[in-house]
């Protein structure tokens, strides 16, 4: 695994940046105790919560619009999307 798929499923962050080069590190050397013990929101909860943000800062848009945001997944791909993730498999989305 490259360090860029790490970083995308949260197994390293950055500490910092040099240019648009990313400095690596684990999680628990750079982020906060509290932040680390917080309990992750179901999926449902946390693309509600987004979309809401998306909706106050983009007023009146198109369903595509609100997810492209923050490059959310249709919600009719989600399940496959899960579903082809906790078994490793690849998926476009």
């Amino acid at each position: 695994m490259g360090l860029e798929r790490l970083f995308w499923i949260g197994e390293v962050t950055t500490t910092t940046r040099r240019n648009f080069e990313r400095i690596y590190d684990l999680p628990e050397r750079v982020l906060p105790a509290k932040v680390l013990n917080t309990p992750t929101p179901p999926v449902e909860e946390s693309q509600r919560h987004l979309l809401s943000i998306a909706a106050g800062a983009l007023g009146v848009a198109a369903e595509a619009d609100l997810r492209d945001y923050f490059r959310l997944i249709d919600a009719r791909r989600i399940k496959t999307y899960h579903r082809t993730h906790e078994t490793n498999e690849s998926c476009a989305a």
